[in-house]
């Protein structure tokens, strides 16, 4: 509990910890993947698991349910339930165990048994060609309890013709959620609502940036979200390009394309957000750089000469997949040889700018197990941040608020002029409040009337060195 004096009210502010997606992060505690590895971060910190029972060049999947206890498992082919046997009509998914992005899983809005696990094809070099984007839905219920693929839901097709990126965030709503795919041979996106009626079918369509076209191993690369959900990034393999846009997460539009083009104009393929949305991290499979955008940078032409290879790899591996684990950190997958590679590479300090990011190689070791190209898909749906009430330690922005008499106070220690973009949230990430403020030396309290019904809230204030968030308790 902290008491603030802010223009003469003395104010109660209740700095809390921030828990948003926490029971989300215990769903994605355990991660099965490349050759039969399997890691858990049930106790904080990474460990090895074994007894998977897949084999995956590339794309997995995987849930657990919410105390942390793993649920079932698919490398878009093949589902396995928690005792590692294939679910009785768990075979035969369109999904490819050579696609970059194979399989996601998203449970139900509204239900604790039931999971949808969307499929996207190894992309049209493959012989005979793409199969496209499927689903199917799963009843945990079945099999005693588990679990297996509704008689008449597997493969239900979403359309032809994809590439090999397939991604998944929260609707604004804070209940529903979207499912993106990018179309081969072309500049659309498509996004799937998912809601407690179901997948939507007919999906919401954006035509932004660079056609997915040419060589078709520019079918190959990840897609992914920001834990916010208003960002998007992908990688086009052989052209050797990322793209940075913006995302609607109450319509699913993609929109403001940035094109960032690697030195190396060949093999992109690795692509994750920090966790507090401020950096942009790329890699190349044939390359051992390790690239930071820094997306406080301001304009496009900024973020663009924001490029910072912050770490390498050995030389002769492959880098393959990026994600973000519940430690908050980025684990990194590696190549070595036919039968993978027996470490995963991370970045400790994903929020940091340039090399203070602490890229480590050879991070992990698998406990005897390899790692191909891949790590599982899992829905971006927030971040557990724990210890300090600050989401990311700024040095050169500090600041406190609370709530009192329908008014959001935020007292910052800053000496300095600047501008800061304030938004307010609820605990199910509905944006509620959204304007540029301006700090002036000597007057250092924003003060914005804002009527609040009781609860807890979250306060986001960014400005171009950093990104953070605070708790505030509305009580009337």
């Amino acid at each position: 509990m902290q008491i603030l004096k802010i223009t003469g009210v003395l104010s109660l502010c209740l700095i809390l910890f921030f828990p948003a997606g926490s029971r989300a992060q215990q769903e994605k505690i355990n991660w099965l993947f490349g050759n039969h590895s399997g890691i858990t971060f049930s106790g904080g910190t990474p460990s090895n698991i074994t007894g998977s029972a897949m084999g995956s060049l590339e794309g997995t999947s995987v849930v657990s349910d919410a105390s942390g206890s793993l649920l079932f498992y698919t490398d878009g082919v093949t589902v396995y339930n928690k005792l590692h046997s294939p679910m009785p009509s768990g075979t035969g998914l369109q999904g490819h165990a050579s696609s970059t992005q194979s399989a996601i899983i998203i449970k139900k809005p509204g239900s604790s048994t039931h999971f949808y696990v969307f499929t996207a094809d190894a992309g049209e070099y493959i012989d005979p060609p793409s199969e496209g984007i499927h689903y199917s839905e799963i009843d945990m219920t079945l099999d005693g309890n588990k679990g297996d693929i509704i008689p008449g839901m597997k493969n239900i097709f979403l359309t032809d013709s994809s590439t090999e990126k397939l991604c998944a965030t929260y609707h604004t709503n804070g209940t529903d959620n979207w499912v993106m795919t990018h179309r081969w041979n072309s500049d659309k996106f498509y996004a799937f609502l998912v809601s407690s009626s179901g997948v939507n079918t007919v999906p919401v369509i954006s035509s932004s940036g660079t056609a997915h076209s040419g060589n078709n191993d520019n079918t190959i690369g990840q897609m992914k979200f920001s834990q916010q959900a208003n960002k998007l990034a992908l990688a086009v393999n052989i052209s050797g390009f990322f793209e940075l846009f913006d995302f609607d997460n109450a319509t699913g539009l993609v929109s403001n394309s940035i094109f960032l083009q690697i030195p190396q104009f060949i093999s992109a393929y690795g692509v994750e957000f920090s966790c507090n949305g401020s950096r942009l991290y790329v890699s190349t499979l044939y390359f051992n750089s390790v690239y930071q955008y820094d997306l406080l940078a301001g304009s496009p032409a900024a973020i663009i000469n924001s490029r910072t290879i912050v770490g390498s790899t050995t030389s002769g591996i492959i880098n393959g997949a990026m994600q973000l684990a519940a430690d908050n950190k980025i684990y990194m997958a590696m190549n070595s040889g036919m039968s993978g590679h027996p470490y995963l590479s991370k970045i400790d300090f994903p929020d940091l700018s340039g090399t203070s990011c602490g890229f480590l190689n050879n991070a992990f070791y698998l406990g005897g197990s390899f790692s191909f190209l891949g790590l599982p898909s899992f829905i971006a749906s927030g971040c557990i941040i724990s210890g300090m009430d600050d989401f990311f330690a700024a040095t050169e922005f500090s600041w406190n608020a609370c709530y009192y008499q329908n008014t959001v106070f935020i007292n910052t220690l800053s000496d300095r002029h600047q501008h800061v973009d304030v938004c307010i949230y609820d605990l199910n990430k509905r944006k509620l409040f959204h304007q540029q403020k301006e700090i002036v030396v000597g007057n250092k309290t924003i003060v914005e009337k804002l009527k609040l019904v009781n609860g807890v809230y979250l306060v986001e204030v960014r400005n171009k060195y950093s990104v953070a968030i605070k708790k505030i308790v509305a009580v009337n």
